[in-house]
């Protein structure tokens, strides 16, 4: 069985997003990067992007002590951070539902050209 619970309701929670630049772009350093941050149990979402910065990262920790102790902790471990710019959440607008299957399989279907009632 899965629950599904609001993290707010186990008690204080900040939500932050984290925008990280990488010294190097090889692809090696990359890679040590995204291996190192999928060990962090309080990022809970990860993404690489094109523009100003290379990651966004979603972070839920208990208050400013400690995303400052973490942020601290992923400038200190080697991963070739060159920026780290931590914004904290001030209200989550719009949560993250799940994904919109029901649009994305009517889209990928119109793409295929298979005329099916989703």
């Amino acid at each position: 069985d899965i629950s599904i619970i609001a993290a707010t309701k186990l008690g204080p929670t900040l939500f932050s997003t984290l925008e990280v630049t990488l010294d190097s772009h090889d692809l090696k350093d990359h890679r040590h990067f995204e291996r190192a941050i999928s060990d962090v149990a309080e990022i809970v979402f990860a993404v690489r992007v094109s523009g100003r910065f290379d990651y966004l990262l979603a972070m839920a920790t208990s208050d400013m002590q400690h995303l400052s102790r973490l942020s601290d902790q992923l400038l200190d471990s080697q991963l070739g951070i060159g920026r780290l710019v931590t914004v904290p959440v001030l209200d989550i607008v719009k949560p993250f539902e799940g994904f919109p299957l029901h649009i994305l399989a009517h889209i990928q279907g119109q793409a295929m050209g298979i005329e099916e009632n989703f």
